[in-house]
C-alpha cells in the first residue's frame, strides 16, 4: 500500500510542477518542486525495476537499469533544448562523453568505443586485456551509480 501512495504522489508532484510552470509561479518554487518530483519519479522507476527483476530475474533488471539509467540525461537535454538552453544541453552531453573518454584515453589497451556507440554513455572493454579485479570494480561502481537506493544500501550493508 505504501508503494502505491508514493507512486501516486510522484505523479501528483510532477503534475503540480506542470501547473506551476504554466501558471508562471516563482522560479525557485518550481525548482524545489522539480527536485522533489525527480526524486519521487526516480524512486518510482527504481521500484518498477526491482519488481520486474524479482519476477523475471537479474538479466532483465540489468537491461532495464542500463536503459532507464540514461533517461534523466536525455530529459535534461530535451528540456534544455526546448528552453533554448543550448549550453546546459551541451554540458550534459559533454559530461557523459568526458567520463568515457577519460577511461578510453587513459587505458586504450583495456577500454574502447566503436563509431556505433559514439555519443552514448557506453564503454566497451577488451576482456582479454583487463584484470578480473578491475572489471569487477568497474561493474560494481557502475551498478552502484544506477541501482535503486534500497538495493545499494542492502549491498553495502552485506559487505560490511
Amino acid at each position: 500500500m505504501r508503494t502505491w501512495i508514493v507512486i501516486v504522489a510522484s505523479f501528483a508532484v510532477a503534475g503540480l510542477l506542470g501547473v506551476l510552470h504554466y501558471a508562471e509561479a516563482n522560479a525557485v518554487l518550481q525548482f524545489v518542486v522539480a527536485i522533489v518530483a525527480l526524486a519521487l519519479l526516480a524512486w518510482t522507476v527504481g521500484i518498477g525495476t526491482e519488481t520486474v527483476g524479482a519476477r523475471y530475474g537479474p538479466a532483465t533488471t540489468g537491461v532495464l537499469q542500463s536503459t532507464l539509467g540514461n533517461l534523466p540525461e536525455l530529459f535534461i537535454v530535451i528540456f534544455a533544448l526546448r528552453a533554448g538552453e543550448i549550453v546546459v544541453a551541451q554540458t550534459s552531453i559533454l559530461g557523459s562523453l568526458l567520463a568515457n573518454a577519460l577511461l578510453v584515453d587513459g587505458a586504450p589497451d583495456r577500454y574502447f568505443q566503436t563509431p556505433h556507440y559514439h555519443g552514448h554513455p557506453i564503454l566497451l572493454v577488451r576482456m582479454d586485456a583487463i584484470a578480473p579485479r578491475e572489471l569487477a570494480e568497474r561493474i560494481e561502481d557502475s551498478w552502484l551509480l544506477r541501482a535503486p537506493k534500497r538495493l545499494v544500501d542492502a549491498f553495502v550493508t552485506a559487505g560490511e
